[in-house]
């Protein structure tokens, strides 16, 4: 249900000074010299969890789209962020230990696969029975394999699950035709790929979202190709760079005002000129938040659970402040991250003791 939100720039005020505050009290001081570390890679994601949780709510479920502006506007570069730091670890894990296609599978999908069914079982017995609401069986067995046509926001079982099917096809693809002694010509044969499925294979209902992110996850096999031979090496911190840093942030939020929705063919375009000025920021500014690294670790759980779970049983919107409402959904949506991550982590040591 969508709720109303009276006196939105309050609220949104109020929310973003609450999360300010525990973002800078758990602020540390940044360490390593390695951009995409799994400390920096969990808290880039945390950023993007947080940037897409706050577009679902501010824009789909307010009435009122001044809720949460401009924290609601991230969502298109936080998804690219994702298929960034993607394609970026499965290269940089085949540089380490390459796989062939059918062991990757077994290891790389059953993380994925095995929540995202954990998810759609709860999803479809709790509306069954607490909503009375029925889904198609063709609709049911797709959403299973991980196909996702549409993205309705209102009716599908749960719409942001459209970015699982291009992940899957890239998943697919990467064991097949990446080899870490020709990392160039497979990150232009993930590119090729890609922007056919993007443009003549995928389901009419997302297409457009998937041609506004196709070129991010071969980027980041290029990018992690540049690391790993050394083309491309990140300079020690500096009084300047860190100065660089906070003009690049500046810079990067003001396209991010300016052009989030712009809609045109140069839109992912100036999508990447943005992620790249926020990772110049991100590297130059040398402090890290373990809050948003922890939100970072639990993410995909958190993507799978956070809009069924406030759109259709957030009941405590009804009675609660709108801003702190998000949060308690935001809070809702990370114990479920962590119980499915639990799970998971279980199925997977039984699966190897068998």
């Amino acid at each position: 249900m969508q709720i109303d939100v009276s006196y939105p720039v309050v609220h949104t005020i109020l929310l973003g000074f609450v999360c300010l505050l525990f973002i800078t009290a758990t602020m540390r001081k940044r360490t390593g010299d390695e951009l995409f570390s799994r400390e920096n890679s969990n808290e880039l994601k945390g950023y993007a969890m947080l940037a897409v949780v706050f577009s679902h709510v501010g824009y789909f479920l307010s009435k009122d789209t001044q809720f949460l502006f401009p924290f609601s506007i991230g969502s298109g570069i936080a998804v690219n962020i994702f298929f960034f730091l993607s394609g970026y670890g499965l290269t940089m894990s085949a540089f380490k230990k390459y796989l062939k296609p059918i062991p990757f599978y077994i290891r790389r999908f059953l993380k994925i696969v095995i929540p995202l069914w954990i998810t759609l079982a709860l999803l479809y017995v709790a509306d069954y029975f607490v909503l009375g609401k029925i889904y198609s069986t063709s609709s049911m067995i797709q959403s299973f394999l991980g196909w996702f046509g549409t993205a309705n926001i209102w009716s599908d079982i749960n719409s942001p699950l459209w970015y699982l099917t291009f992940l899957f096809f890239f998943y697919l693809v990467f064991p097949i035709v990446f080899r870490p002694w020709h990392p160039y010509l497979s990150a232009g044969v993930v590119f090729v790929f890609g922007g056919l499925f993007a443009y003549f294979v995928a389901p009419i209902g997302v297409q457009s979202l998937f041609r506004a992110h196709w070129l991010l996850f071969p980027l980041g096999v290029l990018v992690a190709t540049f690391g790993h031979l050394q083309v491309l090496t990140l300079p020690k911190r500096s009084k300047s760079q860190k100065i660089l840093g906070l003009v690049a942030f500046v810079t990067a939020c003001g396209l991010l005002y300016g052009y989030a929705e712009i809609g045109t063919i140069y839109e992912q375009f100036i999508s990447i000129g943005m992620l790249a000025l926020f990772l110049v920021a991100f590297w130059f500014i040398p402090l890290r938040s373990e809050l948003v690294e922890t939100i970072g670790k639990y993410s995909f759980g958190i993507y799978l659970i956070h809009w069924p779970l406030m759109y259709r049983y957030g009941v405590w919107f009804q009675f609660l402040p709108p801003w702190f409402a998000t949060l308690v959904g935001l809070g809702f949506s990370f114990l479920f991250a962590i119980l499915i991550d639990k799970l998971t982590t279980f199925v997977l040591r039984k699966k190897e003791e068998i």
